[in-house]
């Protein structure tokens, strides 16, 4: 796992989304990557990538698999998750 790095928000000008994507990139992680550390699949990775967390989703299990998924993230791409996903529900 990579040393944490403060950061509070993307650079501005740069998505959320694409900030993720470029932090993954940077680590050498793929979406693939991190839906198998979580036992999850693509799919399900890039929903959260993309802030597209469908509303079916939000029951106890589905937010602990979006939680989940998030951490794993943070982890990989070495970002306090707090700082990398400042409005997840925790």
């Amino acid at each position: 796992m990579a040393t944490p790095r403060t950061m509070a928000e993307p650079p501005q000008g740069i998505s959320h989304r694409v900030w993720i994507q470029t932090l993954l990139r940077q680590a050498g992680v793929s979406q693939a990557d991190i839906a198998q550390l979580t036992q999850s699949n693509e799919s399900v990775v890039s929903r959260v990538v993309y802030g597209k967390w469908l509303p079916e989703n939000y029951t106890p299990r589905g937010l602990a698999r979006q939680l989940a998924i998030q951490q794993c993230i943070a982890e990989q791409v070495g970002v306090p998750f707090e700082d990398l996903w400042p409005d997840a529900v925790t």
